[in-house]
């Protein structure tokens, strides 16, 4: 009696031979460079001059995907009531990435 396991998608086989199919993209890492850190949050009585007020990424993600990305496509910033609520300093930059890429 012959016993084959429980089918699992994406594989066929038999006795003699198997197949697998799955989906591969090729991955990429994209520097970018002068990405500008926004402050928000900051009281229209104050200011917050940030420095350094780019900073350059590295990203990792899939070709067709990562290289459409721009600059516009990250989003960097600093919250000044965040800072404000300890030593009046900003200890965090929060970055925003798209979910299909990872930073290495």
């Amino acid at each position: 009696m012959e016993v084959f396991p429980v089918p699992i998608e994406g594989i066929s086989y038999s006795t003699t031979s198997f197949k697998v199919h799955c989906e591969s993209k090729k991955l990429l890492r994209r520097p970018l460079s002068n990405v500008v850190i926004d402050p928000i949050n900051t009281p229209p009585s104050k200011e917050l001059e940030l420095f350094p007020s780019k900073v350059d990424l590295v990203l990792r993600g899939g070709i067709n995907k990562l290289g459409k990305l721009s600059n516009d496509s990250i989003k960097v910033y600093v919250d000044f009531l965040a800072g404000a609520q300890g030593e009046h300093r900003v200890d965090r930059t929060v970055i925003r990435i798209p979910a299909f890429t990872s930073n290495p």
